[in-house]
């Protein structure tokens, strides 16, 4: 069984009908003939119903492959987007800073900041890996996913 398995994953539809066909009559021949034209053809299309199943089975794991596949590409493109709070926008602008640098001015001005880009909004997103660009959710939406 191994060894027709092996043959089958690698033929079309048509050559698997052939070849379904060629062993039923070998099985004829070894039963010396003594099989109907009925049996033959049940013979024929039990085979032929399990090609079909197998075919179908294959179509279905290829189409959950490739519905992984996209989730995948899916995934990595979400890793590129995150949404910072105000305190999150704080935290990571602050972080980028030195010590001698962080003020009173300074919070005021990322405040400032995170009020023009998210432009009223509770939140902003953040695009990129190691440096982030942050962009409003009307600015996002229109001019990056399109």
């Amino acid at each position: 069984m191994k060894f027709l398995k092996g043959i089958y994953g690698s033929l079309n539809r048509c050559t698997k009908v052939l070849v379904v066909f060629l062993i039923a009559l070998s099985l004829v021949r070894l039963l010396n003939e003594r099989l109907t034209e009925a049996c033959l053809m049940i013979v024929i299309l039990v085979l032929n119903i399990s090609i079909c199943y197998y075919d179908n089975k294959i179509k279905s794991i290829q189409g959950e492959m490739f519905q992984l596949k996209a989730l995948t590409k899916d995934i990595k493109r979400l890793e590129e987007y995150r949404i910072f709070t105000k305190d999150d926008y704080k935290r990571y602008r602050l972080s980028g800073m030195k010590a001698r640098e962080i003020s009173k001015g300074a919070i005021e001005c990322i405040n400032d900041s995170f009020e023009k880009i998210g432009k009223g909004e509770n939140f902003v997103i953040g695009v990129g890996r190691d440096s982030l660009m942050f962009y409003s959710i009307e600015y996002f939406n229109k001019n990056i996913l399109g």
